[in-house]
């Protein structure tokens, strides 16, 4: 999980914002590396990071102005149209979530 979401964190170069998504996957990269390395993260971090992109999911998920089906997010990879690009943001911040919800339902029962 820490290359997929390291390799994310990179590929946000040619991304209208890079920075926001850089720094997003970067984070979970971060998460998923002290996971392996079984640094000690308080589980509330973990969860913290989780709520704040679900919360970001829902609300870019309401600026949707369209219907995205699953296949037009793979159709091209350049961004010929916003609603397809708000699509695949939203993919992505639900893969950080279900991550991190994972890391901190792991890290949480790690403390009993």
């Amino acid at each position: 999980m820490c290359v997929g979401f390291g390799l994310s964190a990179i590929l946000q170069y040619n991304d209208p914002d890079p920075l926001v998504w850089g720094v997003s996957y970067g984070i979970v990269a971060f998460f998923a590396l002290a996971h392996h390395l079984k640094m000690n993260i308080d589980w509330k971090f973990y969860g913290l990071f989780t709520g704040f992109t679900f919360v970001w999911g829902i609300l870019l998920s309401l600026t949707l102005n369209g219907t995205v089906t699953f296949f037009d997010l793979f159709e091209e990879f350049q961004m010929k149209d916003p609603t397809v690009e708000i699509g695949r943001e939203i993919g992505g911040l639900i893969l950080m979530s279900l991550w991190t919800a994972v890391l901190t339902v792991t890290q949480y029962r790690r403390r009993e």
